[in-house]
């Protein structure tokens, strides 16, 4: 009985450590969520909150802590991604972050018999709020839409149509993608003009379909405009 005792009042110790250990991780990310520049958010800072809930999750696992341990196993899975530049913080995100801090605390608070117990069903409501972050992120709808470089001539010019009237020509192009034309040095009076357009659509699923429309409106309102897309994945 005298073995068991003293065993209980070992494992007392290493938890008073993990529960003061933790409320200081807790602190300290509380303080760096709320200093956190969202819009230009500094990686140290992030790796710091990251590696805070981390922590605790780890010392959580260890001491059978599992409703702690599943909470900042969903923090620390979101700020990987950010931290990674996976997807981009927001304030939704530090709020969602400080309303974990303060279940934590009710946690940790009830673990070591110094506080209210916490439902269940409180900790899967906020960590399912995690998981939505992750849902669809802007970085995911950005793998789903690969971007890719195509390149456009019109030319040559002549009498019929000349370098004006290209513009016309870029104005049905407003929506396909970010146009920017390829600047060509020693000519005063170009014979073409060639810009590079980076999209969305490729060239094999419809980009070259609909460079050809615009090139067969202008025909018909302008003349002669040659136009041809030029495709390969951009990065």
């Amino acid at each position: 009985m005298a073995a068991q005792n003293k065993d209980d009042g070992g494992m007392a110790q290493f938890h008073a450590m993990f529960f003061e250990e933790a409320a200081e991780h807790l602190d300290h990310m509380e303080e760096l969520l709320l200093a956190l520049d969202i819009e230009h958010a500094d990686a140290e800072q992030l790796n710091a909150i990251f590696r805070a809930a981390h922590s605790i999750k780890g010392g959580a696992g260890t001491f059978g802590f599992s409703d702690i341990a599943d909470l900042t196993h969903e923090m620390e899975t979101v700020f990987d991604r950010i931290r990674k530049g996976e997807m981009a913080a927001s304030a939704e995100l530090v709020n969602a972050f400080l309303t974990s801090g303060d279940l934590l605390k009710a946690l940790l608070a009830h673990s070591r018999g110094a506080g209210e117990p916490v439902e269940k069903s409180e900790v899967d409501a906020l960590c399912a709020r995690l998981r939505a972050f992750l849902i669809e992120s802007p970085a995911e709808t950005a793998k789903t839409k690969p971007k890719h470089h195509l390149e456009l001539t019109f030319g040559p010019f002549d009498a019929a149509f000349g370098s004006k009237d290209v513009d016309s020509a870029l104005a049905d192009l407003a929506g396909f993608g970010d146009i920017e034309e390829i600047k060509r040095k020693g000519r005063k009076k170009p014979l073409e003009r060639r810009f590079r357009i980076l999209t969305e659509v490729s060239v094999r699923h419809g980009g070259r379909a609909g460079l050809h429309a615009a090139h067969r409106q202008d025909q018909g309102q302008r003349g002669r405009a040659r136009a041809a897309g030029r495709g390969r994945g951009a990065g």
